[in-house]
């Protein structure tokens, strides 16, 4: 059972900044030159709370979650910081064009507290695995401020649209914040605190089964907080703040994220290709957007994209499901096999080019891009042999995959936009 409920969120006061300046990309999304930018657009900027600089000086006393902590109060008492007068969930609104085309949408999500619950009861689901080091630093963070600082973002299903429906009141009035971000995202928010719709909300989720889309190292983080202190019936890492949005809805896009191949040298295309023959239809097309026509449009059919050098661009289709079947037949679950990403791994870079799962694993054979054109320059460019081109996973092939206890390969998804830090803060 999906348990959520209200709290009384600390949010940046608007008479003292600009949303727009303060408000971030989450920080695992923050390279070092959007770090330095986020420094110097505000002295409140968020990023000095989720992805603070680091030291040579820093001390266990002093360092960058300590400093983190410290700024919290300050803002509370500089009235930065307000904490909203009654619990309350929230409703946030992001319009965006999909990239690389003229598609608009609105992806709809509302921020609860939820009770946190082992992998093993079923009501979370996870789709990838984490890592022990960006899990210790959350920890830190969240361990020395006792706040939840950034949203894990949950999926679920409601093809009917009734939590929606039940938000969808509030847009007649003013949002909290609406502005533009640096990704030419539109982002609305409003508080809502009337019981009834709260009420509505918390009872239409109680039987929701949720699925993980970003956020995989915090939940894992505040699962491992829930444990230490689970002699405490309510102990305040009990709930952890999440955004949820449904997966029957429009306004849910995944991006593909493309293989590119760097440790082949000399890599023969004519041989390369010929193999592929066996299971692919295989043909060559002009240029990288009729090659983006051709697998966009054999999408249900496992079609994948390859560029191999000297402008040479090829459409992979798989023939028939036969090689899928061998992989089920061989213990991989169907939802696994039947993903593009899956015949891309297996059936091309493992069985047709040598790439076994631990030199991916590794970071030696493969590179990632999630725009065309830096896969293509890659390979002109000499730092890579090929790059493959994938359609994106959809959000329903990675509901199937939760729901079969298994995980998708590394770099499956990226859901587009990012949720933005510092909408609201939940301090334990």
């Amino acid at each position: 059972m999906a348990e959520i409920k209200p709290f009384q969120g600390f949010r940046y006061n608007l008479d003292k900044v600009k949303a727009e300046d303060v408000i971030t990309l989450p920080y695992d999304k923050i390279s070092p030159s959007m770090q330095e930018e986020y420094y110097g657009r505000d002295p409140h900027n968020y990023v000095r709370l989720i992805l603070g600089k680091q030291s040579d000086q820093d001390t266990e006393s002093d360092n960058r979650y300590t400093r983190a902590r410290d700024l919290i109060a300050a803002w509370k008492k500089e009235n930065v910081l307000k904490q909203d007068e009654q619990e309350a969930i929230y409703l946030y609104d992001q319009h965006y064009t999909v990239p690389g085309t003229e598609v608009t949408r609105v992806r709809r999500s509302f921020i609860a507290a939820l009770k946190v619950e082992d992998f093993d009861t079923g009501v979370v689901r996870p789709h990838e695995r984490t890592l022990s080091g960006p899990k210790a630093d959350r920890i830190n963070l969240l361990k020395t401020t006792e706040a939840h600082l950034g949203m894990i973002f949950m999926m679920y299903e409601d093809h009917e649209k009734k939590i929606s429906n039940l938000l969808e009141k509030v847009t007649s009035e003013t949002p909290a914040f609406d502005f533009v971000d640096d990704q030419e995202v539109r982002n609305q928010f409003w508080v809502i605190n009337d019981p009834e719709t709260v009420a509505a909300v918390q009872a239409a989720m109680k039987e929701k089964t949720l699925f993980i889309a970003d956020g995989h190292h915090r939940y894992e983080t505040a699962v491992a907080l829930k444990k230490e202190h689970e002699n405490n019936g309510t102990s305040k890492f009990n709930y952890a703040m999440m955004a949820f949005t449904n997966l029957s809805e429009e306004g849910l896009t995944v991006l593909p994220t493309h293989r590119i191949v760097k440790n082949k040298p000399g890599l023969d295309k004519t041989a390369f290709l010929k193999t592929c023959e066996s299971i692919f239809e295989v043909k060559q097309v002009g240029n990288v957007d009729a090659l983006f026509d051709v697998i966009e449009a054999h999408a249900s059919k496992n079609a994948i994209g390859a560029y191999l050098g000297e402008g040479d661009f090829y459409s992979l289709i798989l023939k028939d499901k036969e090689p899928i079947k061998k992989m089920i037949e061989g213990g991989m679950p169907e939802a696994v096999a039947n993903l593009d990403v899956t015949v891309l791994h297996h059936l091309i870079l493992e069985d047709r080019l040598g790439i076994s799962q631990e030199q991916v694993s590794a970071g030696e054979a493969l590179g990632y891009c999630r725009a065309k054109v830096s896969g293509i320059q890659a390979v002109d460019g000499g730092k890579a042999q090929a790059v493959f081109f994938l359609n994106p996973t959809l959000a329903k092939q990675v509901q199937d995959v939760c729901m079969a206890g298994e995980v998708l390969p590394q770099k499956s998804t990226d859901f587009f936009p990012k949720l933005l830090s510092g909408t609201v803060v939940q301090q334990l």
